[in-house]
């Protein structure tokens, strides 16, 4: 997945809240190997001769309340992205897949990436949503 992951923190996250008989098997897979939960400092995308741009969404005491960071280079391509959140289950595996999809975008492609992007993603080549 993404690089730099001696430059990134991880806080802990929980999925026990998440029925998992309600998710997909890739949605459940990727619980299990969240490779974008963390946090980088400008220091670390400095470090990588990069810019850090975090940006926060939600309401800051939600439990969906997202914060992301992305480094990027000169070029404004994504380099590296990661994610903070109290969410838990199902939206951590959607936060960790909209990460993925924006690494090696242009900045300004990254910022429309939509939520269909992100299911078909967790869909995994399924016809059934990912999150029902």
């Amino acid at each position: 997945m993404a690089g730099g992951d001696d430059a990134a923190t991880e806080p802990a996250v929980s999925t026990a809240e998440t029925t998992t008989t309600t998710l997909s098997a890739a949605v459940i897979d990727r619980l299990k190997r969240l490779g974008f939960v963390g946090d980088f400092s400008a220091a670390n995308a400095s470090a990588r001769g990069c810019t850090l741009i975090t940006t926060e969404h939600g309401a800051q005491n939600a439990p969906d309340h997202l914060t992301l960071a992305l480094v990027v280079d000169a070029q404004g391509i994504v380099k590296d992205a990661r994610f903070r959140s109290a969410a838990q289950g199902d939206l951590l595996a959607a936060y960790d897949a909209m990460c993925e999809l924006v690494v090696g975008k242009p900045l300004s492609d990254a910022a429309k990436v939509t939520a269909r992007e992100v299911d078909a993603l967790l869909r995994a080549g399924s016809a059934e949503p990912a999150i029902p």
